[in-house]
């Protein structure tokens, strides 16, 4: 079976995290992006449906271009501030 790759975009909230106790009440978003590989004839619904905060699912025809625009994304919210990943609590 062939496989088709999805770009996706995952939105969390800085100020929470199962390591330690919440910090700030306020909801602060942090977003990062990463590729999923799907099997043709696989329940996309079912796959998406187990990704928590997920905010964007965009269809690529190759692991290539899922990967470039995943690093497009990201670099995007790096420039803006708004990546996840740039602070971790863990």
């Amino acid at each position: 079976m062939s496989k088709i790759y999805m770009a996706v975009t995952i939105c969390q909230d800085r100020n929470e995290s199962i390591f330690k106790p919440r910090e700030n009440a306020e909801y602060s978003p942090g977003y990062y992006s990463y590729v999923l590989p799907c099997k043709a004839g696989e329940n996309l619904k079912f796959a998406l449906d187990c990704i928590g905060g997920l905010r964007v699912a965009h269809l690529c025809s190759t692991k290539k271009e899922a990967a470039e625009l995943v690093e497009t994304w990201n670099a995007g919210y790096k420039a803006n501030g708004e990546y996840l990943f740039d602070s971790p609590a863990f």
